[in-house]
């Protein structure tokens, strides 16, 4: 279930927690789409269904749906499926709306509602890396254009997560496994640090173990049996592709014995670019990544030029000036472009 904009801008004007910049842009989305109003007006229902009424009654602890849907006064169009849905996404929004997760309760204690796990998404723009601190201890480091879904009963009996994107993990160790599904694949660990790159978009799935064991798995449909990774080891696993994945995944596993190439796969963390012999081309993708600045070559030669260095993500400048003295590359910079050309 994506939670979306909208649905946190509901939560926290409901709570009493937006500010006027967010009151005004939340006035602007409604009057630009009228079908966003009868979706805040149900959840205005049931924020009001969490103060005004009591859930010990028969009516809310059983199934009489009827009487439930007469409190709500919703219109016929307003399914309570689509009722459900919004209430996990509210909770999911904002997380200590108490009344909305006693909503969420009744709903749950019905048979006739097909019962789903909130999830928190986060989605990390262009240009920014986040951080967060899991319920069990888990440490993760999201790069930029990242999206990160995670349970919202998220404890150390149930560790699954969904990953599309870069991420660095150092896992608290458990008896139960931290899973992180990156797509095609699966990782499964104990109590480990590793990152992980899964963009949905890109043709591989990269994952470099830093310490501890990692298996990983999820590949039944192509016959390939899970296997585990060490310390200093990294896997490309390129997807399967060609019309109807007729091509197999193919799996190339590197290990590491320079410290400095070892680390640059987590520079990102650390808000650097260690770069080892990449190419222009290779490097204009990490830019686009980092900054949302397409890079656009005027002559195409100069796309396998090769540039090695440690520089600060901070600000795509800072590379590019880098790359220019060193290579004599000049660049520049429009709207969200990035010109670069031979001098």
């Amino acid at each position: 279930m994506d939670i979306t904009e909208f649905d946190i801008m509901s939560a926290k004007i409901l709570a009493g927690e937006a500010t006027q910049e967010e009151i005004m842009a939340f006035e602007n989305m409604l009057s630009s789409d009228p079908s966003l109003n009868e979706l805040f007006e149900a959840d205005k229902k049931v924020w009001e269904m969490s103060e005004g009424l009591d859930f010990n009654q028969g009516d809310w602890a059983g199934n009489d749906w009827k009487s439930v849907d007469s409190k709500l006064g919703l219109s016929k169009n307003y399914s309570r499926g689509l009722l459900y849905r919004r209430i996990v996404s509210i909770a999911a929004s904002v997380v200590l709306l108490v009344g909305v997760f006693a909503a969420v309760k009744f709903y749950l204690q019905t048979d006739e509602v097909h019962v789903e796990t909130a999830m928190h998404r986060l989605e990390v723009p262009k240009g920014n890396t986040s951080y967060l601190v899991l319920g069990d201890g888990t440490e993760v480091w999201l790069n930029s254009g990242s999206v990160f879904e995670y349970p919202s009963d998220f404890n150390v009996d149930s560790r699954n997560v969904k990953l599309q994107g870069e991420a660095f993990f150092e896992v608290a160790k458990s008896g139960s496994p931290f899973v992180v599904d990156a797509g095609d694949i699966d990782l499964r660990v104990l109590g480990t640090s590793f990152n992980v790159r899964a963009f949905a978009e890109e043709g591989q799935i990269e994952t470099t173990l830093m310490t501890g064991k990692l298996q990983v798995e999820g590949m039944d449909a192509y016959q390939i049996e899970p296997f585990v990774i060490l310390p200093r080891e990294k896997i490309i696993y390129a997807k399967a592709g060609g019309e109807n994945n007729r091509h197999r995944p193919k799996i190339t596993k590197i290990t590491y014995t320079n410290d400095q190439k070892l680390l640059s796969q987590i520079s990102w963390k650390e808000g650097l670019f260690i770069l080892e012999g990449e190419s222009l081309e290779e490097i204009g993708e990490r830019i686009y990544r980092t900054f949302g600045l397409k890079v656009v070559f005027k002559d195409e030669q100069i796309k396998q030029f090769k540039f090695t260095g440690k520089v600060s993500n901070a600000e795509a400048e800072t590379l590019l000036k880098a790359i220019g003295i060193a290579t004599g590359i000049q660049y520049k910079i429009t709207g969200e472009e990035i010109l670069l050309s031979i001098r």
